[in-house]
């Protein structure tokens, strides 16, 4: 009966040790499953906010490389209407530069006849002069 007893505890230990072996076992793979999704998710978390930083680094990129181009355009756009502005002024002062020298030689070419007029009137008076001396000389 001893030996049966013995036997029979022995069996128990060694029973409830297996199942404390089996149990710990289940726990370690639980736990390196457990850690294993943690890491997985971490990676997933850590790779989608390396993807997001890069869209808004992009996006920014994007939007500097935008403002560039706006800025440009505004600024050659600012170079041809300045351009243009220089342009026309200067335009306008030689067409002002033309009108002033027309109206110098209009005014040369009104003195000229002028004087040409007066001219011809003087000698008219001075030949009619000449002639009435000469009739009141033959007269006398």
């Amino acid at each position: 009966a001893m030996y049966v007893a013995m036997a029979i505890c022995v069996t128990l230990v060694m029973y409830v040790a297996m199942a404390m072996y089996v149990a710990m076992a289940i726990n370690i793979t639980m736990a390196m499953y457990v850690t294993m999704a943690m890491y997985v998710t971490m990676a997933m978390y850590v790779t989608m906010a390396m993807y997001v930083t890069m869209a808004i680094c992009v996006t920014l990129v994007m939007y500097v490389a935008m403002a560039m181009y706006v800025a440009m355009a505004m600024c050659v756009a600012m170079a041809m209407y300045v351009a243009m502005a220089v342009y026309v002024t200067m335009a306008m002062y030689v067409t002002m530069a033309m009108y002033v020298a027309m109206a110098m030689y209009v005014a040369m070419a009104m003195c000229v006849a002028m004087a040409m007029c007066f001219a011809l009137v003087m000698y008219v008076a001075m030949a009619m002069c000449v002639a009435l001396v000469m009739y009141v000389a033959m007269a006398m």
